[in-house]
Protein backbone atom coordinates (compact mmCIF):
# COMPACT_ATOMS: atom_id res chain seq x y z
CA UNK A 1 0.00 0.00 0.00
CA UNK A 2 1.13 3.24 -1.01
CA UNK A 3 1.16 5.60 1.97
CA UNK A 4 -1.07 8.59 1.17
CA UNK A 5 0.51 12.30 1.22
CA UNK A 6 -0.32 14.72 3.72
CA UNK A 7 -0.57 18.70 3.36
CA UNK A 8 1.54 20.41 5.73
CA UNK A 9 -0.39 23.44 7.27
CA UNK A 10 1.70 23.81 10.62
CA UNK A 11 5.55 22.52 10.63
CA UNK A 12 7.23 23.53 14.13
CA UNK A 13 10.81 22.46 14.74
CA UNK A 14 13.63 22.43 17.60
CA UNK A 15 17.06 22.03 17.13
CA UNK A 16 20.42 21.20 17.98
CA UNK A 17 23.77 20.49 16.25
CA UNK A 18 27.15 19.13 17.90
CA UNK A 19 30.53 18.96 16.01
CA UNK A 20 32.72 16.06 16.77
CA UNK A 21 35.92 15.90 16.38
CA UNK A 22 36.68 11.98 15.11
CA UNK A 23 40.34 11.25 17.13
CA UNK A 24 39.45 12.45 20.52
CA UNK A 25 35.53 12.18 20.38
CA UNK A 26 35.17 15.89 21.80
CA UNK A 27 32.24 17.85 21.22
CA UNK A 28 31.35 21.74 20.73
CA UNK A 29 27.91 22.51 20.26
CA UNK A 30 27.17 24.31 16.64
CA UNK A 31 24.30 27.65 17.10
CA UNK A 32 22.45 28.01 13.70
CA UNK A 33 21.91 31.28 14.79
CA UNK A 34 25.54 32.31 15.10
CA UNK A 35 25.64 31.81 11.43
CA UNK A 36 22.34 31.72 9.89
CA UNK A 37 19.87 34.86 10.34
CA UNK A 38 16.47 34.17 11.60
CA UNK A 39 14.61 33.18 8.27
CA UNK A 40 17.45 30.88 6.89
CA UNK A 41 17.45 29.12 10.43
CA UNK A 42 13.66 28.71 9.71
CA UNK A 43 14.04 27.59 6.50
CA UNK A 44 17.04 25.07 7.46
CA UNK A 45 15.34 23.60 10.60
CA UNK A 46 12.53 22.71 8.73
CA UNK A 47 14.24 20.78 5.62
CA UNK A 48 16.74 18.10 5.66
CA UNK A 49 18.67 18.37 2.47
CA UNK A 50 19.40 22.42 3.62
CA UNK A 51 20.51 20.78 6.98
CA UNK A 52 22.93 18.41 5.36
CA UNK A 53 24.13 21.48 3.18
CA UNK A 54 24.92 23.54 6.13
CA UNK A 55 26.48 20.39 7.79
CA UNK A 56 29.19 20.17 5.29
CA UNK A 57 29.48 24.08 5.49
CA UNK A 58 30.14 24.14 9.01
CA UNK A 59 32.36 20.68 8.90
CA UNK A 60 35.09 22.57 6.25
CA UNK A 61 34.72 26.66 8.26
CA UNK A 62 35.72 24.48 11.27
CA UNK A 63 38.40 22.46 10.10
CA UNK A 64 39.98 25.60 8.60
CA UNK A 65 39.23 28.01 11.60
CA UNK A 66 42.35 28.86 13.72
CA UNK A 67 43.18 28.66 16.21
CA UNK A 68 42.80 24.47 15.44
CA UNK A 69 40.14 22.88 17.60
CA UNK A 70 39.92 19.71 15.22
CA UNK A 71 42.73 18.34 13.46
CA UNK A 72 40.97 17.44 10.40
CA UNK A 73 36.94 17.96 9.45
CA UNK A 74 34.49 17.00 12.42
CA UNK A 75 31.79 14.87 12.17
CA UNK A 76 28.75 16.89 12.27
CA UNK A 77 25.40 15.84 14.20
CA UNK A 78 22.14 16.85 14.40
CA UNK A 79 18.99 16.36 16.36
CA UNK A 80 16.47 18.01 14.68
CA UNK A 81 12.83 17.10 16.36
CA UNK A 82 9.44 18.41 14.07
CA UNK A 83 5.75 18.62 14.83
CA UNK A 84 3.74 18.51 11.70
CA UNK A 85 0.09 19.38 11.68
CA UNK A 86 -0.02 19.38 15.68
CA UNK A 87 1.30 15.99 15.56
CA UNK A 88 3.65 15.00 18.41
CA UNK A 89 7.42 16.19 18.22
CA UNK A 90 9.19 13.21 15.56
CA UNK A 91 12.52 13.00 14.73
CA UNK A 92 13.39 14.83 10.80
CA UNK A 93 16.68 13.16 10.53
CA UNK A 94 18.46 10.28 11.73
CA UNK A 95 21.07 11.30 14.65
CA UNK A 96 23.44 8.65 14.05
CA UNK A 97 24.25 9.88 11.08
CA UNK A 98 27.05 11.90 10.32
CA UNK A 99 25.54 14.75 8.36
CA UNK A 100 29.19 15.79 6.39
CA UNK A 101 29.78 12.35 4.96
CA UNK A 102 25.94 12.22 2.87
CA UNK A 103 25.72 13.17 -0.45
CA UNK A 104 22.41 15.25 -0.07
CA UNK A 105 21.31 14.27 -3.83
CA UNK A 106 21.72 10.42 -3.76
CA UNK A 107 18.79 8.42 -3.31
CA UNK A 108 16.86 6.79 -1.18
CA UNK A 109 17.44 9.48 2.09
CA UNK A 110 17.84 6.83 4.51
CA UNK A 111 18.71 9.53 7.02
CA UNK A 112 15.53 10.86 6.86
CA UNK A 113 13.28 9.29 9.37
CA UNK A 114 9.80 8.59 8.52
CA UNK A 115 6.59 10.22 10.19
CA UNK A 116 5.52 7.75 12.50
CA UNK A 117 2.13 6.93 11.49
CA UNK A 118 -1.21 8.53 13.66
CA UNK A 119 -3.48 6.23 15.79
CA UNK A 120 -6.76 6.27 14.05
CA UNK A 121 -8.73 7.54 17.76
CA UNK A 122 -6.24 11.00 17.16
CA UNK A 123 -7.05 11.49 13.81
CA UNK A 124 -10.34 11.52 14.49
CA UNK A 125 -9.80 15.02 17.05
CA UNK A 126 -8.04 16.62 13.96
CA UNK A 127 -9.92 19.57 12.34
CA UNK A 128 -9.17 19.01 8.86
CA UNK A 129 -11.72 16.01 8.39
CA UNK A 130 -13.38 17.83 5.31
CA UNK A 131 -13.60 15.46 2.31
CA UNK A 132 -10.21 16.24 -0.13
CA UNK A 133 -12.69 17.85 -2.68
CA UNK A 134 -14.09 21.28 -2.88
CA UNK A 135 -17.50 20.16 -3.47
CA UNK A 136 -18.07 21.31 -0.19
CA UNK A 137 -17.65 24.76 -1.24
CA UNK A 138 -19.93 24.22 -4.39
CA UNK A 139 -22.53 22.20 -2.59
CA UNK A 140 -23.15 25.50 -0.15
CA UNK A 141 -22.99 27.91 -2.60
CA UNK A 142 -26.36 28.29 -3.21
CA UNK A 143 -27.40 28.68 0.53
CA UNK A 144 -24.98 31.41 0.91
CA UNK A 145 -26.17 33.23 -2.08
CA UNK A 146 -29.71 32.93 -1.13
CA UNK A 147 -28.43 34.38 2.29
CA UNK A 148 -26.56 36.96 0.96
CA UNK A 149 -29.40 37.96 -1.24
CA UNK A 150 -32.10 38.13 1.51
CA UNK A 151 -29.33 40.52 3.46
CA UNK A 152 -29.03 42.74 0.56
CA UNK A 153 -32.80 42.77 0.36
CA UNK A 154 -33.26 44.02 4.03
CA UNK A 155 -30.34 46.53 3.53
CA UNK A 156 -31.89 47.67 0.56
CA UNK A 157 -35.74 47.83 2.04
CA UNK A 158 -34.31 49.83 5.39
CA UNK A 159 -32.54 51.98 3.79
CA UNK A 160 -35.68 53.13 1.56
CA UNK A 161 -37.34 53.22 5.41
CA UNK A 162 -35.02 55.16 6.38
CA UNK A 163 -34.63 57.81 3.47
CA UNK A 164 -38.84 57.98 3.37
CA UNK A 165 -40.39 60.72 5.10
CA UNK A 166 -44.19 62.13 5.13
CA UNK A 167 -45.10 65.37 3.05
CA UNK A 168 -44.47 68.58 5.12
CA UNK A 169 -41.95 66.73 7.10
CA UNK A 170 -38.09 66.28 6.33
CA UNK A 171 -35.19 64.05 7.77
CA UNK A 172 -32.80 65.51 9.46
CA UNK A 173 -30.21 64.38 7.36
CA UNK A 174 -31.27 66.12 4.15
CA UNK A 175 -32.57 68.98 5.99
CA UNK A 176 -30.88 72.35 5.23
CA UNK A 177 -31.58 75.81 7.16
CA UNK A 178 -33.50 78.36 4.87
CA UNK A 179 -34.83 81.83 5.41
CA UNK A 180 -37.97 80.66 6.33
CA UNK A 181 -36.96 78.41 9.30
CA UNK A 182 -35.37 81.71 11.19
CA UNK A 183 -37.71 83.38 13.26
Amino acid sequence: MVPRSMMVRTKDCAHSMVARDRATNGTIRIALEHYLDHHQVQRTEKHPPSIVQFAHYISRKLARQKPHYFSEPPAIHGNFTCSFNGRPFQNLISPVHDLSQIDYNDEPFDWVTPLEPLPEEKRAEYPWRWPWTFRWLWDEWPTYVKQYEALMSEKRRLRALSSFHLPGTHSLSSHRPTSADTP
